[in-house]
């Protein structure tokens, strides 16, 4: 993991790469281009070095190709561009994206801060960590119990054996 990304806590494995063909996908561009577009989707200041070994390594890939610019003014620049290998592999790359998120969005609500969602289906409470629930919410949760209990399951924190804390083994 390169340093520029270590600094990003639980940044998914080769991040750096699916956005840059995301870059590429609207638009041919050259590196310095693509450094300053990156931080305007979150990442911190990059190591250049990073950016231009990902890139090549993409141009390996045959997931973008590159070309020389001799433009008028100032000196060539490599432009880069997104091969069909490469809308292939960054449409994957979103499908995965997309399952990662639904579990994250999961994650959140057991932990009991809900992330709102693209969606905005609105569902559940949003609660800041470690904030108590309402009077009106702890009914409707314990109702909610009353009915599962009910019906043999019971609601609660599981012991390591997966048996709910004050539950014995039959």
């Amino acid at each position: 993991m390169s340093s520029s990304q270590e600094s990003v806590v639980g940044m998914p494995r080769d991040f750096l790469a699916a956005c840059l063909l995301l870059l590429l996908r609207q638009w041919s561009m050259h590196g310095y281009r693509l450094m300053q577009q990156l931080v305007v989707l979150g990442f911190a200041a990059l190591d250049p070095g990073t950016v231009y070994r990902t890139l090549r390594q993409l141009e390996r890939d045959g997931l973008i190709r590159s070309h020389w610019d001799l433009g008028d003014a100032g000196p060539a620049r490599r432009m880069y561009e997104l091969t069909e290998a490469g809308e292939a592999f960054l449409r994957a790359w979103a499908q995965g994206l997309e399952h990662y998120r639904r579990m994250l969005d999961l994650f959140f609500r057991f932990y009991g801060i809900e992330m709102p969602s693209a969606e905005g289906d609105g569902a559940g409470p949003r609660r800041a960590s470690g904030a108590q629930e309402s009077a009106s919410e702890r009914g409707a949760a314990s109702s909610g119990a009353k009915g599962e209990q009910a019906g043999g399951r019971r609601r609660g924190r599981t012991s390591a054996g997966g048996r709910a804390s004050g539950e014995s083994e039959a």
